[in-house]
């Protein structure tokens, strides 16, 4: 076997595949699938975002995190100002959120050097092969299908801002939809320039060149000095014991991995072995260990994020006591969370979890690539102070959890998801689902989820009414009708087998 792929679409996970068919390593796979989902996932990911890598080298049996993450802006600026700031509402179906857009929201993007990196460090075949996919897929357009065109139609108000925008997301006034074409030609001649010569010279003069131009004529808060201390990160990931294995994810300052640890963590102490996984007890110990990272996140991380030392205090055992029995308190923002994941194994036993998301869009391109702005200053789960409060220069924090769980050196789970705040409680039980439940990779990601939201536990279809009917007793309880990607999208493999994500529309690849 060559390898295995999941992704959020079906023709991600087969650009993937077909880069494993034709000779190329992990890395060369996912980042040719990364690149493709920016057209294939256009409302989800850009080369205008940010994200992470997480690796396992299957040889050397070395972990070790690219943060191609963004940086709050303003090095050498005049300070932050809501000039450029587009306050924008968006109907989630009956709730009404509220973001900004705009010009003034975007950090400097960190996919494409990321992937360029993460292609140099691990690669073997030559970047024009790997960028030839999405240089296709962007020059002759795919399908949309019914998920992709939801996401537009969802948030149109923030894709109608400007001309350039509207030319790729609408269709004579209105938002393109299912069965119509999105084609990008603009970014497939752009990334046409990296299949040749120098591309850490291209970079420099063709993306952030037009980004600091773009910058000189609009209210942007992107500078030559944040372009200059820009880089991608090589960095040691999180490394937490649970149950007899190890999981491997995202550090501070992120926040998604030292959560996901901290609930793994606390609910390792109850006897799961014997629990019905449906069950009420089951159910009532993971929401109280999500109320209880909630709390302590409030307590401990909020304001915190860069400090020395924080991971040990907060996986300390007395953390871990002293938030056993906390009070619930409101979580943060419901945001839908536009974020995609990919998950690649080879047959070298090198995984690669690798999540990249652009905010909602800013609504606005950079000028002549095609390429989408994030709105990373206008997600209020990223920025739950305000974006005022932080550092400049310094990454912004993320939920985004690229993980791997590995059992004496060897891997058992590659995962993440998108789904905002709910992309830790999700890569969470699936987590569970697959290592002290014994479930499949397809099982894991497909069994139904509860999310503790805003005082509320949410319930997924798919539990007994005797467990919803126990849980009302401790709890407020919303269950849902439909299976919603409201709870994430996971998308997993295993070394050998993958699931992908119904929610998300998820899709897996296997190359013999």
């Amino acid at each position: 076997m060559k390898g295995v792929i999941s992704s959020g679409h079906q023709i991600t996970s087969e650009v993937g595949a077909r880069i494993l068919k034709n000779g190329g390593n992990t890395f060369d796979a996912a980042v040719a699938a990364c690149t493709a989902s920016c057209i294939t996932e256009p409302t989800l990911t850009s080369l205008g975002g940010g994200g992470f890598a997480i690796v396992h080298d299957g040889p050397t049996s070395e972990d070790w995190m690219l943060d191609f993450f963004v940086d709050m802006p303003g090095l050498g600026g005049d300070g932050i100002s809501m000039e450029g700031f587009e306050d924008v509402t968006v109907d989630f179906g009956g709730s009404l959120e509220h973001y900004h857009a705009g010009i003034g929201s975007a950090t400097l993007p960190g996919v494409l050097p990321g992937l360029l990196h993460l292609h140099e460090r691990g690669g073997t075949l030559p970047l024009c092969d790997v960028l030839a996919p999405a240089i296709e897929l962007a020059k002759h357009g795919i399908t949309l299908t019914p998920h992709q065109a939801s996401f537009i139609k969802l948030l149109s108000n923030i894709l109608v801002l400007t001309p350039e925008s509207r030319k790729l997301f609408f269709s004579d006034g209105s938002p393109k939809s299912a069965g119509e074409l999105f084609v990008n030609p603009d970014t497939g001649r752009f990334l046409e320039l990296f299949t040749h010569g120098d591309w850490r010279r291209t970079l420099e003069d063709e993306f952030f060149g037009r980004i600091l131009d773009h910058m000189e004529h609009a209210p942007g808060l992107i500078t030559s000095k944040d372009v200059e201390h820009y880089t991608p990160l090589y960095t040691e990931p999180l490394s937490a014991s649970f149950l007899d294995q190890q999981l491997i994810s995202n550090p501070p300052p992120s926040i998604g991995g030292l959560l996901i640890a901290f609930i793994l963590k606390s609910i390792e102490r109850h006897d799961l072995t014997s629990l019905e996984r449906l069950g009420p007890e089951y159910i009532t110990y993971f929401a109280n260990a999500q109320i209880a990272s909630v709390a302590m996140r409030r307590e401990m991380m909020d304001g915190h994020i860069h400090d020395e030392g924080l991971v040990e205090r907060v996986l300390a055992a007395e953390s871990i006591d002293r938030f056993t029995n906390a009070t619930p308190v409101t979580n943060n923002s419901p945001m839908l969370g536009n974020t995609t994941h990919l998950s690649v194994t080879d047959a070298h036993g090198t995984a690669i979890s690798l999540t990249s998301s652009n905010g909602e869009n800013a609504g606005t391109v950079i000028p002549g690539t095609g390429i989408q702005y994030n709105n990373m200053l206008g997600e209020g789960d990223l920025n739950p102070e305000g974006c005022q409060s932080h550092p400049v220069g310094k990454r912004l924090p993320s939920s985004m959890s690229p993980s791997i769980v590995l059992r004496d050196g060897n891997v058992v789970a590659v995962l993440g998801s998108g789904g905002s705040e709910r992309i830790i409680s999700a890569i969470a039980q699936v987590i569970l689902n697959h290592v002290v439940f014994g479930l499949d990779a397809a099982s894991s990601v497909e069994a139904p989820r509860v999310h503790y939201h805003r005082d509320i536990l949410q319930m997924e279809p798919g539990f007994p009414d005797t467990t919803i009917k126990a849980l009302s007793k401790r709890f407020e309880v919303s269950s849902w009708k439909e299976m919603n990607l409201f709870f994430g999208g996971v998308h997993m493999t295993t070394g050998n087998t993958g699931g992908g994500d119904s929610r998300r529309a998820g899709a897996v690849v296997r190359v013999d």
